[in-house]
């Protein structure tokens, strides 16, 4: 309602949400689909800061939500977005 991340869902939380529930579907709730603490990035980071915080990651980063300094979401960085950081 303010504006601030409170996470997000990838495809890998949906995966692991629905086979942990594999025996009963219906079992899914959002709280079991929303990663809340997800990697995110200030909006006054460099493209060193961003190059180091995925080469630290992991896992593969194909989302990247951009923060400000009160958590509020700014925006988001694409799989395409961040590929093209490296040229």
């Amino acid at each position: 309602n303010n504006g601030a991340l409170s996470g997000l869902v990838s495809n890998a939380d949906l995966r692991k949400a629905l086979i942990k529930n594999l025996d009963n579907l219906n079992n899914v709730k959002v709280d079991d689909l929303i990663n809340k603490t997800p990697v995110r990035i200030n909006e006054n980071a460099t493209i060193s800061d961003l190059l180091l915080l995925i080469n630290q990651s992991d896992f593969l980063v194909s989302f990247l939500p951009v923060i400000d300094n009160q958590n509020n979401l700014k925006g988001a960085l694409s799989f395409a977005h961040l590929i093209r950081s490296e040229s």
